[in-house]
């Protein structure tokens, strides 16, 4: 057996393996459908094949169709999306999974009175063409294999066109206020960014930056009037002609 095509999986308790119990006496190798192998506590596995783990003891392998069934027949479960960027005409949404072996994904954007729109990879991204700008889209994932198919994810939206969120938000305490910076967002959408707002919570107190015909919008400003000794959460947001992107991740400050 050539180690390097295998990855093994080791330590597995003889007497409750899978679904079944079976003794201790199983050393010798035993060869499984798909390129399987069971020797010694480990399951070997061909690399990118999907095993449902099964037991079997070293007596003769009778029933060698149940593992086909037990590898096939199970469809995959739900993606988690994990982020949504919007950019011109489209929007580019990322997730997670928990399902191994091979899995189609299917990401598929929908808004009232607008044809829905689809993209469909083996990835764990992919991006969706053909959008409307200035639309708010609800974009869901179904992941796919020979034995079915996936509920919808839950649902995220996102308005095609508009900027991505800002990324890198750093915050400086002083007296009363608190310098705020960041780094511009992954996409602008559609048109150049107008402008920027830095929010703290509680209270919403915020500053704003906005481009000029040949200056762009700064990238820090200084929120004012907050109470010495609070601790805000402050976010930053991004503008463009279409509209605002979805808040950055917060980051925590306290004021002196």
């Amino acid at each position: 057996m050539d180690n390097s095509s295998f990855l093994e999986i080791s330590g597995l308790d003889p007497c409750n393996l899978g679904h079944h119990s079976f003794g201790p006496n199983y050393a010798e190798l035993l060869r499984l459908p798909g390129g399987v192998f069971i020797m010694n506590r480990s399951i070997f596995v061909r690399r990118g094949l999907f095993v449902a783990a099964i037991a079997v003891a070293s007596a003769p392998l009778a029933a060698t169709g149940a593992f086909a069934s037990t590898h096939s027949g199970t469809a995959p479960s739900s993606p988690v999306i994990s982020s949504l960027t919007s950019s011109n005409r489209a929007l580019s949404v990322a997730w997670t999974d928990v399902n191994v072996g091979t899995v189609t994904y299917k990401a598929t954007a929908s808004a009232a009175d607008h044809r829905s729109k689809s993209c469909v990879t083996k990835k764990l991204m992919c991006t969706i063409h053909s959008l409307a700008n200035g639309v708010s889209y609800s974009v869901v994932v179904v992941a796919s294999n020979k034995a079915g198919s996936s509920a919808a994810s839950a649902a995220l939206s996102a308005t095609a066109g508009v900027p991505s969120a800002p990324k890198s938000v750093q915050a400086t305490a002083g007296v009363t206020q608190a310098s705020i910076s960041w780094s511009p967002p992954k996409a602008s959408g559609v048109s150049a960014i107008t402008s920027y707002t830095a929010t703290a919570s509680p209270g919403g107190a915020f500053c704003t930056t906005t481009a000029t015909a040949t200056v762009p919008a700064a990238r820090e400003c200084v929120i004012t009037s907050l109470t010495a000794g609070t601790t805000y959460s402050v976010s930053v947001t991004a503008t463009n002609a279409i509209g605002t992107s979805p808040a950055s991740k917060s980051v925590s400050v306290t004021s002196n």
